[in-house]
């Protein structure tokens, strides 16, 4: 696959490829169906450009996903919202860093994922700072670029 960059620093790949869910239109499971993530561990916090992101593992398969976070967040019990940009982002996801998801709902555009004793909340509704969807997921393969791996998708509909 070659890949050659996009708008605002999005990675794309060429279109003669078809690996990339961008250019092909493959969602990842658990875009339509967060409740995948039940059972997985956070192995990962970061943020990849401007993107905070959680990586999500499947020790069974090896197979792990990101969801990439572009909206205002919670780490509950801490009742502090956070912005893509606050200093006190990382430290906050860091809190479920290793946890086990119990389990994911999606309400009205928000995702929320309770991790042992913790809560995230991650908001349905852009900010001024939002370049894409308010959340979405994209795959980490192992050994693979990830750059070449996550390109955003629209979040799922809310649950009625």
């Amino acid at each position: 696959m070659r890949i050659r960059p996009g708008r605002r620093g999005q990675i794309r790949s060429d279109p003669s490829s078809a690996r990339d869910g961008a250019e092909t239109g493959r969602v990842e499971p658990e875009e339509s169906d967060p409740t995948l993530l039940v059972g997985r561990h956070v192995v990962e916090v970061g943020i990849r450009q401007v993107h905070p992101f959680l990586t999500f593992a499947d020790h069974a398969s090896g197979r792990e996903v990101r969801l990439y976070v572009d909206a205002p967040l919670r780490v509950l019990p801490d009742p502090s919202v956070f912005r893509q940009d606050d200093d006190g982002l990382l430290p906050a996801l860091e809190r479920v860093n290793l946890l086990t998801v119990d389990a994911v709902r999606v309400v009205g555009g928000a995702l929320e994922v309770t991790l042992e004793d913790q809560l995230l909340w991650v908001d349905g509704e852009p900010n001024e700072l939002t370049t894409h969807a308010p959340w979405w997921f994209g795959v980490q393969l192992p050994g693979s670029d990830p750059s070449a791996r996550s390109a955003p998708y629209p979040s799922v509909r809310p649950e009625s």
